[in-house]
């Protein structure tokens, strides 16, 4: 019996140890497979650690280049105030100087007039079909004329278009409320982030000239100007943002901001006796010019709010208006 079980026994062995080696194959398969994937790890992190590197050093030349030309440019400043080549000369207007140069640059806007692109009219068919009226091609070009006509009327001295530029002022004051009041509508977006990048925008190159030139603040007047009106902006958005896109609610804040403009602006004193509270501006002769040059405007960014809260309702209303059928016009 035990010399006819020996054939047995001896498959069992040879089962035993063919399981054995394919066990051991798939050990050897899985510590391969472990190696090569920490090797590709190994790789990978390397491929981003370079990437990291690189990055890291082509920011690092774009910011010193940037500084490098702020410099540049702020030493040419001071150069320029503290040692001219030529004496500073006393400006004398000549109204044909402010008409050429008005006339040039409309001559220069029409010739280089560029007509959307079939690919691109159609990108942006919906966001002109939304905004027929005051959209971002249109507010951008309104404020590069006016901007361009605030330099050539403080190059040219030209006095007489005086009150022509403080409707431009305005405007562009009135501008800041529509633009900032439909970006927190529309974006929703509040963040400290967002409130810094737009005053640094708006600061940083009157913030350098000042420090250059040891020139006040109030010099550069339509930089206070903004700020204070996009803060006013801000604050008025921010409370209780959560029902902005209620009916009555954003309505209420623009009511009550026009009662908060009208005691500190137009009741006597009370200006005068904030800053003196905060002690944002000393007593003297910028204090006088910041309530004045906020005075001239302070209701044309309520305003701009307000026609922004109802924009999307006047769009409407214009496309509802174009969708009607003609109608033919009969002569009796």
């Amino acid at each position: 019996m035990l010399r006819n079980n020996e054939p047995i026994i001896g498959s069992i062995d040879a089962d035993c140890d063919d399981e054995q080696e394919l066990i051991d194959t798939e050990d050897i398969n899985r510590e391969t497979t472990s190696e090569l994937s920490k090797t590709e790890e190994s790789l990978n992190q390397c491929q981003e650690d370079k990437k990291m590197k690189q990055t890291f050093v082509e920011q690092l030349l774009f910011i010193t280049r940037r500084l490098t030309a702020l410099g540049a440019l702020l030493l040419v400043v001071w150069f320029a105030e503290n040692k001219p080549i030529f004496d500073h000369a006393i400006k004398e207007y000549h109204r044909s100087n402010f008409v050429i140069l008005i006339v040039a640059f409309f001559v220069l806007g029409l010739v280089t007039i560029v007509k959307i692109k079939d690919g691109e009219e159609a990108e942006r068919k919906e966001e002109l079909e939304c905004n027929l009226l005051l959209n971002r091609d249109q507010t951008e070009e309104w404020k590069g004329w006016m901007q361009y006509i605030f330099i050539i009327y403080h190059y040219t001295k030209a006095e007489e278009a005086y009150d022509f530029v403080r409707v431009l002022v305005s405007c562009y004051v009135w501008m800041t409320g529509f633009g900032n009041f439909s970006f927190f509508f529309v974006k929703k977006d509040y963040s400290i982030a967002r409130v810094w990048r737009l005053m640094w925008r708006l600061n940083f190159s009157a913030l350098f000239l000042c420090l250059t030139v040891n020139n006040s603040p109030m010099l550069y007047y339509i930089v206070p100007l903004h700020t204070v009106y996009f803060l006013v902006v801000y604050a008025t958005m921010v409370v209780q943002h959560k029902y902005n896109r209620t009916k009555w609610f954003p309505r209420l804040k623009i009511f009550l901001l026009a009662l908060i403009i009208f005691v500190i602006w137009d009741v006597p004193g009370v200006m005068k006796n904030m800053l003196t509270l905060f002690g944002l501006i000393p007593l003297s002769r910028d204090a006088h010019e910041f309530y004045f040059r906020t005075y001239l405007d302070h209701y044309s960014a309520l305003f701009g709010m307000i026609f922004a809260l109802n924009f999307p309702m006047m769009v409407n209303w214009f496309q509802k208006t174009e969708q009607q059928p003609g109608q033919k016009v009969t002569r009796e």
